[in-house]
């Protein structure tokens, strides 16, 4: 939906760093199955109950994590701090968000400890403004995808907190083992976690399954 697009400050996938990456999409899309997808995607929120302002929101979230991933900075000379090199994109991040401006360059670029009752604010480097840009983006799509599955859960009447045996809609992906050419701890850890997910998964179905049946 071109209208989507642009009350959300996007243009093309390309544009935005996170996106940039993925290979070639512009043959993808011409596909025609992604536009269909998306259409699925909305009829399935409606039906689910979703307002039109539910909707709008999850748009406005991706799209500030995309337009986060974009925002750069500009290292300082001789000085261990930087600034946002890209004012318009953190303005635009800041729309969406319906965050303060100022406030949001501060959280990117600094960092305050409280010492005896004094406020001291120490600035970021270039590696670290740019590793807080990208955790912002990650929390923000994380919070998003918890959300939407807690309201999943609302709107279908499920009690999150209720008596034993009450259902509920929950997401797991035991699969995904990931080789990159940098690993993280993190990284390790989600592998770690897959691979014990997979064992058991293939236990139970292969092996304590037949015993149970036969």
């Amino acid at each position: 939906d071109k209208q989507i697009l642009l009350n959300n400050f996007l243009v093309k996938p390309d544009n935005h760093r996170y996106l940039a990456d993925t290979g070639d999409m512009g043959e993808y899309l011409q596909t025609g199955r992604p536009a269909a997808m998306f259409g699925e995607l909305i009829m399935a929120l409606g039906d689910v109950g979703f307002s039109d302002e539910n909707i709008s929101t999850i748009w406005r979230v991706l799209a500030a994590v995309l337009h986060t991933g974009d925002i750069k900075f500009l290292e300082e000379e001789e000085e261990e701090e930087c600034s946002v090199r890209t004012p318009t994109v953190l303005n635009t991040v800041s729309r969406l968000l319906l965050l303060d401006e100022i406030t949001l360059t501060a959280a990117l670029t600094s960092t305050v400890s409280i010492t005896r009752g004094e406020s001291i604010r120490k600035m970021y480097p270039l590696k670290k403004c740019e590793a807080a840009r990208d955790a912002l983006a990650k929390a923000l799509y994380g919070r998003l995808f918890d959300w939407v599955v807690t309201k999943i859960n609302i709107l279908a009447g499920v009690e999150l907190r209720g008596p034993k045996g009450t259902t509920s809609i929950d997401i797991l992906d035991i699969f995904g083992f990931e080789n990159f050419s940098v690993n993280s701890f993190e990284q390790l850890c989600i592998n770690i976690a897959n691979e014990q997910l997979q064992y058991f998964f293939n236990q139970h179905i292969f092996t304590w399954e037949p015993v149970l049946y036969s």
